[in-house]
């Protein structure tokens, strides 16, 4: 197994030394999901995700990060987010190290979700996953790297309060028989790696347009709500109003930063490889 690589103990770094702004949002409706990250036999960072159960009533057979919501048991969101991961995949809270917490994100059925990013320790690699059948049909790696090309990304846009946002799509090929179940990564899981990425290699994904990406505070899937989007109503003021303010200045930002650049970054060309992890993978 090679060492890991700069590249990619530089993603750790930055992860170690994030600070996200302060969560002022409810106690209630909260989640939380886990990136868990680990050095590959090539020294790259790759990210476990798992195939939710068909018989799920919520987005069954989607991709998804191993997570849930809280527990009164749960000391705090790290401790939702590895109890999660233990009881969805079987990865033991001994078994990974804590490197941060990402900014809270809204899922389209109102829950508050919160990413929290972990590392494998080397021991613990590789590790075999053990599927909760009731809730996991399948478990599998990407390379974290894969979510900072736009090979085989497909894109959509949407408004909320009359401002164009990007919705993500990723579709890479992906090395597990039978070869026509690809696996998509899109929706909430989507833009969480992608604010993930933006984060770890410290730069604006290729994944812009005219359309400015989803930030932290506002989930793509808000304008599928059936109800119509909550936040297009959000009284002045109240925690709704505020993730939109947040969402609206970050894609300012994310504006800015794209014209300095002369329009949007320019894709890194990466090829999947096996690993050898006992994952399925993309």
């Amino acid at each position: 197994m090679a060492p890991p690589s700069q590249r990619s103990q530089n993603v750790i770094h930055r992860f170690k030394n994030y600070i996200p702004t302060p969560d002022t949002y409810p106690d209630t409706r909260r989640a939380a999901v886990l990136l868990p990250l680990f050095f590959n036999d090539d020294g790259e960072l790759e990210v476990i995700l798992t195939v939710r159960s068909m018989n799920l009533n919520s987005h069954p057979g989607e991709v998804a990060l191993p997570g849930g919501k809280a527990d009164e048991e749960d000391k705090d969101l790290v401790d939702t987010a590895f109890r999660e991961a233990r009881e969805e995949i079987g990865l033991p809270p001994t078994s990974h190290t804590y490197l941060t917490t990402l900014q809270p994100f809204m899922s389209k059925s109102l829950l508050i979700v919160t990413p929290i990013v972990s590392l494998l320790k080397p021991s613990s690699v590789p590790f075999q996953p053990i599927p909760q059948p009731t809730e996991v049909h399948a478990v599998f790696t990407a390379p974290l790297e894969r979510f900072i090309s736009s090979r085989n990304y497909i894109p959509s846009d949407g408004t909320i309060k009359g401002s164009i946002f990007r919705h993500h799509c990723f579709n890479p090929p992906h090395h597990h028989p039978p070869k026509s179940e690809g696996y998509s990564v899109t929706g909430l899981t989507a833009h969480i790696l992608v604010h993930a990425v933006k984060v770890g290699f410290g730069f604006i994904p290729p994944t812009g347009s005219a359309a400015a990406d989803p930030e932290p505070g506002v989930v793509c899937q808000v304008m599928e709500h059936p109800t119509g989007s909550p936040f297009e109503n959000a009284p002045p003021g109240s925690w709704m109003d505020e993730m939109v303010a947040h969402l609206i200045a970050d894609n300012m930002f994310a504006g800015q930063e794209g014209a300095k650049q002369g329009g949007a970054t320019q894709p890194m060309a990466v090829e999947g490889m096996e690993s050898g992890t006992g994952f399925s993978r993309m």
